[in-house]
Formats: C-alpha cells, structure tokens, sequence
C-alpha cells in the first residue's frame, strides 16, 4: 500500500505539459509585473514623446513605453529571435524597459481578428540627419499571414510623412522574409557586408535596404 501511494504522489508531481507551462509563465508574469513599478519610476524621470497609434487593415500598432509582463517570456523563445541579435541576450522585464526607452518610437502589434500581441516595430531615429532605422520581430506562429509587411509599410508611411528623408534597415541575407518586406514596401538595396554575422556558427552576410522620401 504505501508503495502504491509513493508512486501516486511521484505521477502527481510530475509536470503536466502544456497545463504545467502555462501555470509557470502565469508566475513569472506575476514576479515581473511586480517590478513594473520600478520601472514606472524609471519612466517618470525621462520625458517620453509616445508615437501615435497607427492602424492597417489586419493590425493596429500601439505606442509602448513600458514593457508588457509577457515581453520577456516571447523574446526568449529561440524561434521568435532566430534572426536577431536579441538571440544572445536573457530577456527580463528591465533588459526590455532599458529596449524600449533606448528606442525613439516602439509600438507593440495587435491583430484585429484574434485580439492578440503578436510582436513589436522599434524606431531609432536620427534626427539631424532625418534618417530613421526600422526593427521588427513578428511571433513566429504568425509569420507568412502578411503583417510583418502591413506593419513595416505603416510605420514607414508615417515616418516619411513626418519629415523622415530616408528609411534604412538590416538583417541576416538569409532571413528570406525580411528580405521580401524590404522589396514589397518599396526599399532597396543598398550595401553588403562580408560575413557579419554568425548563424549556427557560420558566418553570413548583412544585408541593407533603404527608402527614400
């Protein structure tokens, strides 16, 4: 009898897949969202100019100052930053608080039809120059459905009619998707360079595209 109770006690303490994951990213949104006052103060002591919200057809774009509870879990899924210099990093809430305020313009996605965070679009801009460069991370899950290229031609359209001359950006040459963006919204190539990044250990070129007013 008391064997049998040992290896009930042992199946019930074992995780429960999908149920188990959820119930420990559910406490880890609550340990981060307890630092989100921190950061709050943190805010309060920069002035921020938030960017306005911008709307396609699938999508409406929403400024962020302050990183969303769920952010850091998103960003250290592997197939999320695959293409990303976020790869090498451990996500927190304060490492995406720093992100954020050292960007210009950070919107977080929402698609419409499902009502769900499905990525980001960062803006650094440079202002004496008018250059402005674009970032993006789209949730693996929701890639190939178009919103990477409606959210980028968004941000781009409202960037150059706010005064921007020129739209730069970069990445892996072989991230294939990013690629596409670029073409379909109007960029162009504008310079290599020679093995600049590492890519499961092998070095692969940076590629950059721009768009001029």
């Amino acid at each position: 009898m008391e064997k049998r109770t040992r290896k009930s006690r042992s199946r019930n303490a074992r995780p429960r897949g999908l149920r188990h994951q959820r119930q420990q990213d559910q406490k880890i949104i609550c340990l981060q969202s307890a630092r989100l006052s921190a950061i709050d103060r943190q805010l309060q002591a920069k002035e921020i100019v938030p960017a306005p919200t911008l709307h396609t057809k699938d999508l409406v774009l929403k400024p962020l100052i302050k990183p969303l509870p769920i952010q850091p879990i998103w960003l250290n899924e592997p197939k999320n930053t695959q293409f990303s210099e976020q790869r090498w990093r451990k996500h927190t809430v304060s490492s995406c608080s720093k992100y954020i305020l050292d960007c210009t313009y950070f919107w977080v996605i929402n698609a419409v039809e499902i009502d769900k965070y499905i990525g980001t679009i960062s803006v650094h801009l440079d202002e004496p120059n008018r250059v402005a460069e674009i970032g993006i991370l789209i949730d693996h899950t929701y890639g190939g459905k178009g919103y990477g290229t409606q959210a980028w031609s968004e941000v781009q359209r409202w960037l150059l009619e706010s005064g921007v001359r020129k739209v730069t950006a970069g990445c892996m040459s072989v991230n294939t998707p990013m690629v596409k963006i670029f073409k379909k919204t109007g960029m162009t190539f504008e310079c290599e360079r020679k093995g600049h990044f590492l890519k499961d250990g092998h070095p692969v070129n940076a590629v950059y595209y721009v768009r001029w007013k």
